[in-house]
């Protein structure tokens, strides 16, 4: 069967998709830039957040979008990660270090859509990157939760 026959990445299935993308992307966050790796695009950038101190913390961002996506929430990755575990891993994490952004079971108002933007998913790190920033200095994450599984935790020997 010819590869044109059978397109294996979301974006020759969706050329259109990764258009929108490209220019929404631009429009909002003009200094993230993108690249193509197997089947997946992968934005980068850097956003500030404003500390509870009243300070900006840079944080850089990789954003990938694979697999089913827009049909499935891209992934997003703070460069340089968070510890493995103990008292300064953050919660909302998923076990690959992805951001968790949103609850998989809200309705559609609250939660990543295939008709969202990709800009939306970067406001929404931007978001739970401020939340990080208050959590580190107080150990309390601010405002609304949803329910999550509580961690294992680890037996001392």
């Amino acid at each position: 069967m010819d590869r044109s026959d059978n397109p294996r990445a979301w974006f020759e299935r969706e050329p259109q998709r990764l258009c929108q993308d490209i220019d929404d992307m631009f429009w909002h966050f003009p200094l993230f830039t993108y690249t193509i790796k197997d089947n997946a695009i992968i934005w980068q950038g850097a956003v500030q957040i404003l500390t509870p101190k009243g300070k900006f913390q840079e944080h850089e961002l990789r954003i990938w979008c694979y697999g089913n996506y827009p049909q499935t929430a891209p992934r997003v990755y703070r460069k340089g990660g968070f510890p493995p575990s103990g008292r300064w891993r953050p919660p909302h994490l998923y076990s690959d270090d992805s951001l968790c952004l949103f609850y998989p079971e809200d309705e559609p108002c609250r939660r990543w859509t295939k008709e969202d933007k990709l800009s939306t998913a970067v406001a929404w790190a931007c978001e739970w990157l401020h939340a990080y920033e208050y959590w580190r200095r107080t150990k309390r994450w601010p405002g609304r939760q949803a329910p999550h599984r509580k961690r294992a935790k680890k037996k001392k020997v």
